[in-house]
């Protein structure tokens, strides 16, 4: 008999269990469960299933927290156990290495930690592995080359460190191999070769280094292979251009060099080798499919190098690339490109000779100009910057965003005199600005958003007159926003958003008439909008949101006729909002949350260009101007909480179709809004609280759906166990 439960529940449900009772059910062969958690639902089992004794099939992906049962551990008939995609951590229970008959086990998904266990030797029946995804860490042990029945080996996305240990041939039953996001280090071993069944082999994202066996070349039935994210070095194998079943190859940032393999194109292969120093070998009939994708000729030596089968080979005495450089250690310029490569090597960890083909350097006269490293992906994220990024004198653009850099910002990048872009944004720098970043006078643009920076904003920056960005928003600074700003006249973007400042905005800022773009939300900034803001003529974007701005919106903001976005929102405006039916550029109008009065202008309906406009929480008077129903580009409408009275508008029947969000609640407006047949009819009273929606009023109801989730998933549950019940007793 099997029991199998899945299914998704409401985000507002918290704990499901399996009741004790199950522990009766002891003819049941089969259970699984399957719950799809993104909210961390808490999912207990109980002690009794471990009386379960004629289970053979356990699967539990249903976002159990912290363990699972120990009697487990007595289901000595189970021959598939999967605890993938739940929070279990600590070590890979002991108990686990009772059960013997098991041919699958997954725990894919975890917080496991420690190393994998030597028991692991003991279940002799598995054919298939899966540790992936956890926080293993130490060598592959020993003991795993007794599971001479694996055909699935899968302990990627771990912290593994050592070598791929030569024992790894003894699993000559693999058909499936992934050792990939680990920090594995060494050679391949040439033992590798004899996995003849491989289908895929990964190894992609580890440190390794040496050269790739000439053996892989025995893989037949290789269908995908990944080296990729090494610092594997040396030429590719000819070999791995004979394997017909090749389907994906994947080779790049690794430091490889020599000549391609001659890979014929096939049907959907796919084959990845950039950021590598391979060279091709040439038009004519023995030309590679891929060439295109290679810059360096073989055959085209340098200096100091010679043809030798095909390819150019430093002469003896040097080193290198006969293709692309060759030096004798005593001859190397400091200043070299070769020696300015070591500094990339430091930071991406890999040895590559000649780094100007890399992904995100650039070169030019002999010497590396830009580095940009940013990375979204964990496992490529740089942790720090070299002490001998201050040689790279020719460096005109160092962008590292989104790595995993911290503490305070290094003092050598104070000798790049000629960097006109700094970005090192999306960090975790911290302490104040330096003071060494104001005898940068060459930045155009400055970038150190999203670090834990603080402090003031410090004077220097006001030497930097040439720059054109300035961005240090999601910071801590504090202080006010200092008047010499005004003297960065070149400025075309300033964000200083969600920091600590203080005071109000300086007149200074309307000295920065290049700005197109000027954002100072989420702060403490008080006072009033400054009246030199109106010189601001190619402003295309203002964000004074979420300060304490009091007074009035001025007039004359009607005159920034560029503008397409503005958001003065969350703030303490009042008066009424201004004329605005020059703004026909507009696509954002968000005002709310402020002490508004008076009347929506008619001409808002001017405004054909408008995506969202956003009224809310105000105490604006008046009727709906009928002009509203010409913005047929809308799709965000919030006049919700005021004062608005009157008639809805017929002309809204022609927004229907494409508005997202549409609110009209808490006013006191009068009308129906006839939809079409996907969105429901709703009607508005004359009563101060009533909602008028166009999106579906079964999604408010969240309190509802959860107790209707639980009641479904705790009926269904018992039903099930009833009709085992009835079966079996």
């Amino acid at each position: 008999m099997t029991i199998q439960i899945s299914g998704d529940y409401d985000d507002k449900l918290s704990e499901l269990s399996i009741p004790e009772s199950i522990g009766n059910l002891t003819q049941l062969t089969e259970l699984k469960i399957r719950v799809y958690d993104d909210n961390n639902i808490k999912f207990s089992i109980p002690e009794s299933i471990g009386n379960l004794e004629n289970l053979t099939k356990l699967h539990l992906s249903c976002g159990i927290n912290g363990s699972i049962p120990e009697s487990i551990g007595n289901l000595f008939d189970l021959t598939e156990l999967y605890l993938n995609s739940n929070n279990l951590s600590g070590p890979i229970p002991e108990f686990i290495g009772n059960l013997t008959s098991l041919t699958t086990l997954y725990l894919t998904n975890n917080n496991f930690s420690g190393p994998i266990p030597e028991w692991i030797e003991d279940l002799t029946e598995l054919t298939s592995l899966n540790l992936e995804s956890n926080n293993l860490s130490g060598p592959i042990p020993e003991s795993i080359k007794n599971l001479t029945n694996l055909t699935i080996l899968y302990i990627s996305n771990n912290n593994l460190t050592g070598s791929i240990p030569e024992f790894i041939n003894e699993l000559s039953e693999l058909t499936y191999l992934s050792l990939a996001n680990n920090s594995f280090s060494g050679s391949i071993p040439e033992s590798i070769g004899n996995l003849v069944k491989l289908f895929e082999l990964n190894l992609g994202y580890n440190n390794l280094s040496g050269s790739i066996p000439e053996s892989i070349g025995n893989l037949i039935e290789l269908h995908i292979l990944d080296l990729s994210d090494n610092n594997l070095s040396g030429s590719v194998p000819e070999s791995i251009g004979d394997l017909n079943e090749l389907e994906k190859l994947f080779l790049n940032n690794n430091p490889l060099s020599g000549k391609f393999p001659n890979i014929k194109k096939k049907k959907n292969i796919t084959v990845k080798i950039d950021n590598n120093n391979f060279c091709k070998a040439g038009s004519g009939t023995n030309s590679n499919y891929f060439d295109y994708y290679i810059k360096h000729n073989c055959s085209k030596c340098v200096e100091n190098a010679s043809l030798i089968d095909d390819v150019c080979q430093c002469d003896s005495g040097y080193s290198g690339i006969g293709y692309i450089y060759c030096s004798n250690e005593d001859e190397i310029d400091e200043n070299s490109i070769f020696e300015e490569c070591k500094t990339v090597n430091e930071f991406i960890k890999k040895d590559y000779f000649y780094c100007c083909d890399l992904e995100g350097v650039t070169c030019d006269f002999g010497h590396i100009t830009k580095i940009s490293i940013s990375n979204k992906s964990a496992s490529s994220k740089i942790s720090s910057i070299p002490k001998s990024i201050g040689n790279l004198t020719e460096l005109s653009k160092l962008i590292l965003n989104s790595n995993d850099l911290s503490g305070s910002i290094p003092e050598s990048i104070g000798n790049l005199k000629k960097l006109t872009e700094l970005s090192l944004s999306e960090n975790n720098f911290n302490g104040s600005i330096p003071n060494w970043i104001g005898d940068l006078t060459k930045l155009t643009k400055l970038n150190l958003y999203s670090n834990n920076l603080g402090g003031a904003i410090p004077e220097f920056i006001k030497k930097l007159t040439k720059l054109e960005e300035l961005d240090l928003s999601n910071n801590i600074l504090s202080g006010s926003i200092p008047e010499w700003i005004g003297n960065l006249t070149e400025l075309t973007k300033l964000n200083l958003d969600s920091n600590n400042l203080n005071g109000s905005i300086p007149e200074s800022i309307g000295n920065l008439t290049n700005i197109t773009l000027l954002t100072l939300s989420n702060s403490n900034l008080s006072g009033i909008i400054p009246e030199s803001i109106k010189e601001l003529t190619k402003l295309c974007y203002l964000n004074l949101s979420n300060n304490t701005i009091s007074g009035p919106i001025p007039e004359w903001i009607g005159d920034l006729i560029e503008l397409t976005e503005l958001d003065l929102s969350n703030n303490s405006l009042n008066g009424t909002i201004p004329e605005i039916k020059k703004l026909i550029k507009l696509s954002y109008l968000i005002l709310s949350n402020n002490n508004l009065t008076g009347t929506i202008p008619e001409s808002v309906g001017n405004l054909t260009e408008l995506i969202k406009l956003l009224l809310s929480n105000n105490n604006l008077t008046g009727s709906i101007p009928e002009s509203i129903g010409n913005l047929t580009k809308l799709r965000y409408l919030n006049l919700s909480n005021n004062d608005l009275s009157g008639l809805i508008p017929g002309s809204i029947k022609n927004m229907k179709s494409h508005l997202y969000d549409f609110d009209l609640s808490g006013n006191d407006l009068l009308g129906k809004i006839i939809t079409t047949t996907t969105v429901p009819t709703t009607t508005t009273s004359t009563t101060k609280p009533s909602t008028t929606t166009i999106d579906d009023p079964t999604l408010n109801s969240s309190s509802d759906a959860t107790s209707n989730y639980s009641n479904y998933f705790s009926f269904y549950f018992s039903v099930a166990l009833c009709l085992i019940f009835y079966r079996f007793y």
